[in-house]
């Protein structure tokens, strides 16, 4: 039992980090084709697998880029980068990070946010169920207590600042449009991505908007984004009022809290 163990640990390790001298005396001789040629086909097996799972994550990438630059981008990042997870679901997570550092995608700042906008939508689909903060529930606290309330946000939130129009290049490919070598345009801003149900959703963030989710985010108060919305606009309870009214609507409130400080 041992030695297949060690046998397992192994040959997992040539495949994860292409540690050849951990499989050395692992292939007998068959007279037929070379032992590296044979446990090579394997290596190539496994990570021909992660590069599907890639562009199974990233399908608007894939278009944009078409299946051979594609394929190369992704075997480049296979070899560079072990997978930690037992599930592929969360093997791509970094590879808006690699396109970013990769000499044959870096001059190309477009991609790298095609593939984090694509994976934060995926995020936003998988992550956790939860009820969300209905108005009825707010309406019965007292004025008083509203500005030391921490509204938790839903795990299905996410913010991105995007500097090209990725989200239309990724409306096109959905609606099957050809994307292939499209490249988009400049469109610096905020976008807020979350779920409601089975559905996800994205749009823009005024910067109003998105000074005062980060606040929650961070874990402050509803008075503290009324202070930041302040120093950024006119009426700004009657902004923040308006804000909240829209967070409950769209469902990107799960909890409430009250903070201890004073």
């Amino acid at each position: 039992m041992h030695r297949l163990r060690e046998l397992q640990e192994r040959f997992q390790r040539y495949l994860l980090d292409a540690d050849e001298k951990a499989v050395d005396g692992m292939f007998a001789d068959s007279g037929g084709a070379d032992v590296a040629v044979r446990r090579g086909v394997y290596l190539d097996a496994y990570r021909l697998r992660l590069v599907g799972a890639l562009k199974a994550d990233y399908p608007a990438l894939l278009a944009a880029l078409g299946e051979e630059r594609f394929t190369r981008i992704g075997r480049e990042y296979t070899a560079s980068t072990p997978s930690p997870y037992f599930n592929l679901r969360w093997y791509g997570g970094g590879l808006d990070r690699h396109l970013k550092s990769s000499p044959d995608t870096a001059a190309e700042p477009w991609l790298a946010e095609v593939a984090a906008f694509e994976w934060a939508l995926m995020a936003a689909f998988d992550s956790a169920e939860s009820n969300s903060l209905r108005v009825e529930d707010l309406a019965a606290l007292a004025p008083e207590r509203w500005p030391a309330m921490q509204l938790v946000l839903q795990p299905c939130v996410r913010m991105l600042r995007l500097e090209f129009e990725v989200p239309k290049l990724w409306k096109a490919h959905k609606a099957g449009e050809d994307v292939f070598g499209r490249r988009p345009r400049a469109y610096p801003g905020r976008w807020l991505i979350w779920r409601q149900g089975l559905e996800t959703s994205f749009r823009t963030l005024e910067p109003e908007e998105a000074v005062a989710l980060e606040v929650l985010a961070a874990g402050g108060t509803f008075g503290q984004s009324c202070e930041r919305l302040d120093e950024l606009c006119e009426n700004a309870a009657l902004h923040a009022a308006s804000l909240l009214k829209r967070w409950l609507q769209d469902g990107l409130i799960m909890d409430l809290r009250h903070s201890t400080e004073r």
